[in-house]
């Protein structure tokens, strides 16, 4: 079931990459993961562009790819809403969702507070992104991000 995003009354700063940051969504051991692009983020939580519809409630691990990283942040969360996208037949299943962050360790709470710190990130726009324009700007590269995330996946759990 779809629920709408909240209305802005975040105690938390949420600032928006200036790249693509990608990530993958894993939703349990025998569901293939979901791949996202980040749309915006604080310490508490994230906005994110998924090729599925997630469900409210569900508890997620999530590996963030910041471009400035050479290694993936790891994370927990929770599906605090989400809202299907309405585009064509070619854009159905997908879907904007925000996602209540659980850090793994007090480390990884100031590894996050560094870079939001980074000038990678920025102010969001008064103008939020339309959710159809963005993904249908993204299609081109949707393949090419779920295969890189899949190497990705693979690499570290050879470590």
């Amino acid at each position: 079931m779809a629920t709408v995003a909240p209305s802005d009354k975040r105690s938390l700063h949420r600032l928006r990459p200036r790249g693509v940051v990608s990530l993958a969504v894993y939703q349990g051991d025998r569901i293939p993961p979901a791949y996202g692009i980040l749309s915006d983020i604080s310490e508490g939580g994230i906005r994110i562009h998924s090729d599925r519809i997630l469900v409210q409630g569900q508890r997620l691990q999530l590996r963030i790819q910041f471009e400035s990283e050479r290694d993936l942040f790891e994370a927990s969360g929770q599906v605090a809403w989400t809202q299907p996208a309405k585009g064509d037949d070619s854009l159905l299943g997908g879907s904007l969702t925000g996602i209540q962050l659980s850090l793994l360790s007090r480390e990884s709470g100031h590894w996050l507070r560094r870079l939001l710190a980074a000038p990678e990130f920025v102010e969001p726009d008064s103008e939020s992104r339309d959710y159809d324009d963005f993904l249908a700007s993204l299609r081109p590269y949707l393949d090419r991000l779920g295969d890189y995330m899949v190497v990705l996946g693979l690499r570290s759990k050879k470590r």
